[in-house]
């Protein structure tokens, strides 16, 4: 009998590993939502073999195992719980505070920004299970992100997705796993965005689209030592790269060319996005699920027109840059029902 996709998901904990090779307990991962499309693990095993060897046979007569590669991606519409906390595994940080913990109880924000130099290049690592089929489950320790992509159209709910990137470790969820359910989440939507550029100067009437990618280069060549070949081809580090943010902005022109004008004369502006979700139970009815960026310096590295039916469209690419004053090049900032991510606190 045919597998079919449909038995596809994938279970996520809030929580990061204390270190790589450590895995979370199966009853931490507890939490699935929708898959836009079926997300498979890849796993690609490396070897060298003896076929090029002066040994008077034309064929390799062995192969070793080198490296194992495990990873996958998954494509999502972005509720805020999952969003958050990709967002914080990616960017190595997340500090929690309450909004009005008297009237709004249930009501948790999350600054996120990329982690400090200082603090290491060590990518913070989680465990995830996938359910390949209804009868392949893996669980897959050690697992970084290498990209979060965020997508905002006119009138439709925020999409996007990750790259998730393993150290080669697959192990199988305990006896007593059972995936949980999927649930309903709390989804965010691109027609209550407000977007302003610069700050204070809003272009919500003119924004129709946003494409963002906050990414980060996985280095894979540090593997074990261990005399056994199973584990020969498996990390046990898991280090980061360059790091860096892309945003394309597909705006409508509007009373000339006062955008365009912005790209030549240069101007370096603070920009900040936000789209918001339901209302937050439990409270005044005033504080949402959502999502904000703010890049307090960037500028137009590229401004492309373009005809958009009939009227006159342009796709611009925005620079960002480190304003040396605030901490940080740009902030995301999350709000949900969650108390805390990656660790409780102390």
């Amino acid at each position: 009998m045919p597998e079919l996709t449909k038995f596809n998901q994938v279970a996520f904990s809030m929580k990061k590993q204390s270190a790589i090779g450590t895995e979370l307990d199966d009853t931490d991962i507890d939490y699935s939502v929708d898959l836009k499309t079926p997300s498979f693990l890849n796993v690609n095993p490396e070897f060298q073999d003896n076929k090029e060897a002066v040994n008077a046979v034309e064929f390799a007569t062995r192969q070793d195992l080198m490296a194992k590669n495990a990873g996958f991606g998954a494509e999502f519409d972005w509720d805020s719980k999952l969003l958050g906390f990709l967002l914080s595994l990616l960017l190595q940080s997340s500090t929690p505070t309450q909004p009005d913990s008297d009237l709004d109880p249930n009501a948790w924000e999350h600054a996120i920004v990329p982690s400090a130099l200082a603090d290491g290049a060590a990518s913070l690592v989680t465990t995830i299970m996938i359910a390949q089929t209804s009868d392949i489950e893996d669980k897959v320790p050690d697992v970084a992100i290498s990209e979060v992509t965020i997508a905002a159209d006119r009138n439709l709910m925020i999409t996007g997705g990750a790259q998730f990137v393993g150290s080669g470790d697959l192990l199988s969820p305990g006896g007593g796993y059972s995936f949980p359910d999927v649930v309903d989440g709390s989804y965010l939507w691109s027609n209550q965005a407000t977007i302003e550029l610069p700050t204070g100067s809003s272009i919500a009437t003119q924004l129709r689209t946003l494409e963002l990618r906050v990414f980060q280069d996985i280095i894979m060549n540090d593997f074990k030592i261990s005399t056994t070949a199973a584990d020969r081809g498996i990390r046990d580090r898991l280090d980061f790269g360059n790091r860096g943010i892309e945003l394309t902005l597909g705006l409508i022109v509007e009373g000339g060319d006062t955008e365009r004008a912005k790209l030549l004369a240069g101007d370096e502006m603070a920009l900040l996005w936000e789209v918001l979700g339901d209302v937050i139970p439990g409270g005044q009815g005033v504080l949402r699920h959502s999502l904000k960026l703010e890049i307090p310096k960037a500028n137009y590295e590229t401004f492309d027109l373009e005809d958009q039916d009939g009227r006159v469209a342009v796709s611009a690419v925005l620079k960002v840059l480190d304003d040396g004053t605030t901490g940080y090049p740009f902030r995301f900032t999350v709000q949900n029902e969650e108390p805390w991510y990656l660790a409780a606190p102390a």
